[in-house]
């Protein structure tokens, strides 16, 4: 567990990297799946603080890429991760299985906000 949280923590430096770079996707959309990664491993570890602000993260990281993916054509994407984020936000964090499925369904979403910019 501890390597792959650690593996995480490096995806956590991605988005300020990526930022020096021209991509069609934006890098806060690696954040979203920085946050989603970081509650699946926080919940299956059973840190439960760690879970909470890892969604907090996710909370707070959402709102600065939606407008960007509704303006490239992303609107029914978008209303899938705002259904998962308001999802994962009224999730406790000790419901570990739960929390731990909708991080997964989180990352496939991620994929998908991706697919927006690259077609």
């Amino acid at each position: 567990m501890r390597i792959a949280l650690a593996a995480n923590a490096v995806s956590q430096l991605m988005p300020d990297l990526y930022a020096h770079f021209r991509n069609r996707v934006p890098p806060l959309i690696l954040a979203l799946d920085y946050f989603d990664r970081e509650a699946q491993l926080r919940s299956l570890a059973r840190q439960s603080v760690k879970v909470t602000a890892a969604v907090e993260g996710l909370r707070a990281t959402w709102p600065r890429v939606r407008p960007k993916v509704r303006a490239a054509g992303g609107g029914k994407e978008a209303a899938a991760f705002d259904r998962h984020v308001r999802t994962m936000a009224g999730l406790r964090s000790g419901a570990a299985k739960k929390v731990q499925a909708e991080a997964i369904r989180g990352l496939e979403l991620v994929d998908e906000l991706e697919r927006v910019f690259t077609g």
